[in-house]
């Protein structure tokens, strides 16, 4: 058995940085392996909440190099390997995440191994199996989203809604969808809550997850993002700070 918790449910600066919600990333763990995704603001808090300590961390996971995805990597890195004292873990990140020393040069030495991601490809984390989607079109970064195939689950990070892009994602289980907006803009790459029909249209998973939610879609109220769902007979869940899901 496997279980995902997810660490921080916020998105944009403002809900982050005035601490509304964390935006720590999510745990996939079981008793082989415990891999953090995205460890952005709130990591450490959240793994402590849980009563997850770093130094069981075995693998880091990167999707692109914004702060709200990165911004305690080199902190949660420093907690898993002891300070340096355990030289642990294996790092998957775009290249673009160390071309941009968002990773601290020091702790390169830390890491028992940094494997460069790259779209379209599949990768091994012990049984688990990887793939990693096209490129997202997200301000052009290297920012790429994955399906673990083992449970049919897939995460949808942040991208402007597009059909190439929703198709990789079609009928798994479990989708969870990065929705900052509440509603699309031109000059902003997340998906909005307006985009929401049109995502679960191309990619039909049983169980839509919301996540990475932005202030405007926050101030509008879950009771009103439930009620536009379900004029669409979406199968959704909101999302919340140490929200946990078996597999």
């Amino acid at each position: 058995m496997s279980e995902l918790i997810i660490l921080g449910s916020g998105g944009g600066r403002i809900v982050v940085f005035q601490g509304i919600r964390s935006s720590g990333g999510f745990i996939i763990k079981n008793k082989n392996f415990l891999i953090h995704v995205d460890p952005g603001p709130g990591a450490l808090h959240g793994l402590l909440k849980n009563k997850i300590y770093p130094n069981k961390i075995t693998h880091i996971w990167v999707t692109h190099k914004d702060l709200d995805h990165t911004g305690e990597l080199n902190i949660i890195i420093e907690g898993m390997t002891e300070g340096g004292l355990q030289k642990k873990g294996t790092l998957y990140t775009p290249e673009e995440v160390l071309r941009e020393n968002i990773l601290l040069k020091y702790l390169i030495d830390y890491l028992k191994d940094i494997v460069i991601t790259k779209p379209e490809n599949l990768y091994h984390i012990d049984e688990l199996r990887f793939k990693t989607s096209l490129m997202h079109n997200h301000r052009g970064v290297e920012c790429f989203g994955f399906i673990i195939e083992n449970f049919s689950f897939g995460y949808l990070v942040d991208t402007k809604p597009d059909e190439n892009i929703l198709k990789f994602y079609s009928n798994l289980d479990y989708l969870l969808v990065n929705c900052v907006l509440l509603e699309p803009r031109e000059d902003v790459y997340h998906i909005s809550l307006q985009d929401i029909p049109f995502v679960y249209e191309i990619t039909k998973p049983k169980n839509l997850i919301l996540n990475h939610f932005g202030m405007r879609l926050l101030k509008y109220g879950f009771r009103n993002v439930s009620d536009f769902l379900k004029k669409y007979s979406i199968p959704f869940t909101l999302a919340y700070d140490n929200m946990k899901i078996t597999f």
